[in-house]
């Protein structure tokens, strides 16, 4: 009982709001994170949050497939948050097509 009484604590002490989580990023920071039914919404929704109001710059995002609409693929996310995907969704399939010149906020990496 002591065991699962130490893990529960140690577990509590850890957690972290999608806020905390957000606040330790800094400008030009790499952020991987997971696609499908497992994207970490909050916590990418409050790092653009983050990255708007404290004006963040050049942070990369890949993720393997988004499959949500999410803030950070917003056009005012431009020279904030970069996102760099796997495979194409439709959330982010108009954004990259529409980049055709490689100036844009979003990119594909092709596995081979």
């Amino acid at each position: 009982k002591e065991v699962l009484m130490n893990y529960q604590e140690i577990y509590q002490k850890k957690r972290m709001t999608p806020e905390e989580v957000a606040s330790q990023f800094k400008s030009g920071d790499l952020c991987v994170s997971n696609g499908q039914v497992t994207e970490p919404v909050k916590i990418l929704n409050a790092l653009a949050e983050r990255a708007l109001k404290e004006d963040l710059k050049d942070i990369r995002h890949y993720i393997l497939l988004p499959l949500r609409n999410q803030r950070y693929l917003a056009s005012e996310m431009d020279g904030h948050i970069r996102h760099i995907s796997h495979f194409v969704s439709g959330f982010d399939r108009e954004s990259i097509w529409a980049d055709q010149n490689g100036k844009g906020r979003i990119d594909i990496n092709i596995m081979g």
